[in-house]
């Protein structure tokens, strides 16, 4: 990490040496006039106060609110007592948790078995010791999934950035395109051993690029503005089966372990506050645009939302073989029939200012869920429009 004097003065906007030549000035000078020393300790005392400011302001913003983000607080008198991939819960990984009756592999590299079993997956971990495997995709519907907490809960309008290294296991016979993380305000722990599908993610992670690269360390990230004290995160796929895009690797050799799965390698995760530019991804995966308004009660688009939808219409010109499935969502005021009608008209009216713009209508399908799918305890974010690229 860059000294504080580096960070201040990046932050204040002049050169680090010249920031440095400053502060040091004053800790050389020689005083002979007492008005003039009391003058420049006044200074000093300002230019002193002003770097740690800065500093703390630089240090608010790169704070990783994850706990135990690199999965190495945990159990290193069992390490050596398993197999090196063995079952996550086993090693009592700190701040950690799997939501479901699941489970997750755990890897320590320094586990005495590590270097004896590495042959089944050749890969080390991104930093420091431990990584975790999940599996997120089979056609007997076994996923799993990674429940971490924050240190302190997410405050309401605030950005955050979220990051997780992964990497594509050896043996996958499929990349799947995307997978989800859920905030929430609750730990979760439900009573199923396969998909979790009743919550929808806030945050859609782009995996689809990874392919075929196995086996090698990505970095993915992604934006999310929170709506309050959200203090758990679930990490995997939140999808049914039937309706995960997936690629085949045709040259994956056939091991009847991992046959049809899709298994990811996972580590140092990260959770700061951030002034970055949200972009809007435009690719397979489904994003979440959440400054699509429409009149209340109606189907009807405010001119507000335009420019994000141009931004799509422009992605899908570029892109004439890309297709987008249109999902219309709506809060609980109101019956169920009521919302289930205007979610699917909310859809249909997208659709219609995208073929209205130049794109042919048999690349856009639409769907209404209603009140069904909701994902915040705050209304005004339950009425949405999701977009699945394809």
């Amino acid at each position: 990490m860059p000294s504080p004097i580096i960070q201040a003065a990046v932050l204040g906007g002049i050169s680090p040496k010249l920031f440095e030549k400053r502060i040091n000035y004053f800790h050389a000078f020689n005083f002979t006039n007492f008005s003039t020393k009391k003058y420049f300790v006044k200074m000093k005392l300002l230019c002193t106060s002003l770097l740690f400011s800065l500093f703390a302001l630089a240090n608010l913003f790169s704070q990783n609110l994850i706990l135990n983000p690199g999965f190495e607080e945990h159990d290193k008198s069992l390490v050596d007592t398993s197999s090196f991939r063995y079952e996550f819960s086993h090693f009592g990984v700190k701040n950690w948790s799997v939501p479901n009756e699941s489970f997750s592999w755990f890897v320590d590299s320094t586990s005495k078995n590590y270097e004896n079993e590495k042959g089944y997956e050749e890969i080390n971990p991104y930093a420091g010791n431990a990584f975790v495997g999940l599996c997120l995709y089979a056609p007997f519907n076994a996923r799993f999934y990674l429940q971490g907490e924050f240190s302190k809960p997410l405050q309401a309008g605030k950005r955050y950035k979220f990051t997780i290294h992964v990497a594509l296991g050896q043996y996958s016979t499929y990349n799947i395109d995307q997978f989800g993380v859920f905030f929430g305000q609750n730990k979760v722990l439900q009573p199923v051993k396969n998909e979790i599908t009743w919550v929808t993610p806030q945050l859609i992670l782009n995996v689809s690029n990874i392919f075929p690269r196995k086996l090698t360390w990505v970095e993915i990230s992604g934006f999310y503005t929170a709506t309050g004290n959200e203090k758990y995160f679930i990490i995997g796929n939140f999808r049914k089966t039937p309706d995960v895009n997936k690629n085949m690797d045709p040259k994956k050799p056939v091991n009847p372990k991992t046959e049809l799965g899709t298994f990811y390698w996972v580590d140092d995760l990260s959770m700061k506050e951030t002034t970055e530019n949200e972009e809007i991804a435009i690719g397979p995966g489904k994003i979440l645009l959440k400054d699509i308004h429409f009149k209340s009660g109606d189907s009807t688009i405010v001119t507000d939302s335009y420019v994000a939808l141009n931004e799509i219409v422009t992605a899908l010109k570029k892109q004439p073989a890309l297709k987008v499935d249109v999902y219309g969502h709506t809060d609980n005021t109101g019956s169920a029939a009521q919302n289930q009608k205007l979610s699917e008209a909310r859809a249909r009216a997208v659709a219609v200012y995208f073929i209205s713009h130049g794109i042919d209508k048999s690349r856009i399908t639409t769907k209404g869920y209603g009140s069904s799918k909701p994902i915040s305890s705050d209304q005004s974010k339950n009425r949405r429009v999701e977009f699945i690229f394809k």
